[in-house]
């Protein structure tokens, strides 16, 4: 009797009972659609946690990295593994490239000075031009390589079409990017990211002179060699040997100091404060010295177009729509700036292909 009043209430109320539930046959089970894939999101964007300069005097920012490198060197104390004996030779090779005026790098190539005092010119004459690149051989496989590109249907004949199809701007881009390419950044093991570096820094320099509307001048130079501190620090890792430098550690050194010695690089090749400012305070931009800051943001702009762009190729979401949405409207146009890295960074692929196709030739 009670358990037919109980089912009467369950059914008046709209519940099942229990045992009745139990003698009707399951609904045939329907499987949802998969959700769409979401973009994987770092654990943090690609550009963050790096240190600025400690500033723009040479001494401090040699001090300031000496007084770490050695700190870490007392650290290890007397090597008792191949592992720290890897990691002192490291640290011990930055002190001593750092012991060094010019930090044992290549001097500026002169014909790119050259290029560059020519390409200021209002008229710059085609032939001088022409007989100023034809006296450098890497000069030419690198003005071959770009015109023979992807990008372009049929080849050229001659380096006076070569140059003429590239364009003076992009003559004088090859030009100061020689900098970067001396045999003395080959890193080894390592070399593939001192490749990475080398093409972040291209795609950054292009996304820099788009935002500053000057396609030869200072902002491309600050965003090509926003990274180049780390070709100096891949060149030390890899001169330790068959043991490699701990990961960490070679990582918390670019963290730290990449920026730092990227400016000293930009000293020591005389490329002027405003460059280094550029170079040194990316990371952030609003710790520039005075009259370097709105410079600094520029670079710090293109560096991050460049990595979120980076990521988006390989999809990803590093979160760079965000971070340039602080500047939108004020300093740049979120969206569009990162379509220019995204082109950039098309264009890069093409001009490294025609390279690698010239260095096989």
């Amino acid at each position: 009797m009670v358990g037919g009043v109980l089912r009467g209430v369950l059914r008046w109320l709209g519940l099942s009972d229990p045992a009745f539930r139990s003698t009707v046959p399951a609904a045939p089970e329907t499987r949802a659609a998969p959700a769409a894939p979401r973009p994987v999101l770092p654990t943090a964007p690609p550009w963050s946690g790096v240190s600025c300069a400690p500033s723009l005097d040479g001494g401090q920012i040699r001090a300031t990295i000496l007084r770490d490198l050695l700190a870490q060197l007392d650290d290890i104390g007397t090597p008792g593994s191949p592992e720290a004996e890897a990691d002192a030779r490291f640290l011990s090779g930055l002190v001593r490239c750092l012991g060094s005026e010019t930090l044992e790098l290549p001097v500026f190539p002169d014909v790119s000075l050259q290029l560059d005092r020519l390409l200021r010119q209002p008229d710059p004459g085609p032939k001088a031009v022409v007989d100023l690149v034809s006296s450098d051989p890497d000069l030419v496989r690198r003005v071959w390589g770009a015109a023979h590109s992807a990008m372009f249907a049929r080849g050229v004949a001659d380096l006076d079409h070569a140059i003429a199809r590239i364009g003076f701007d992009r003559l004088w881009r090859i030009g100061m990017a020689a900098c970067l390419h001396s045999p003395v950044f080959r890193a080894g093991r390592y070399q593939a990211r001192v490749e990475r570096l080398r093409a972040q820094g291209a795609v950054a320099g292009k996304v820099a002179a788009w935002l500053a509307d000057d396609p030869r001048g200072d902002a491309y130079l600050a965003g090509m060699l926003h990274g180049a501190g780390g070709l100096f620090v891949w060149r030390c890792a890899a001169a330790t040997g068959r043991v490699h430098p701990d990961k960490d550690r070679v990582a918390r050194i670019l963290r730290d100091h990449s920026a730092g010695l990227g400016v000293l690089m930009a000293q020591a090749w005389g490329l002027g404060e405003e460059v280094a400012a550029g170079v040194g305070f990316w990371p952030g931009p609003d710790l520039a010295p005075a009259g370097h800051v709105q410079f600094a943001r520029l670079v710090h702009v293109s560096v991050v177009a460049t990595m979120a762009a980076e990521e988006a190729r390989a999809g990803r979401d590093c979160g760079g729509r965000a971070a340039l949405a602080r500047h939108d409207g004020v300093f740049c146009d979120a969206e569009s700036t990162l379509q220019r890295a995204a082109q950039a960074w098309r264009g890069e692929d093409a001009a490294e292909a025609a390279d690698a196709k010239v260095r096989s030739a």
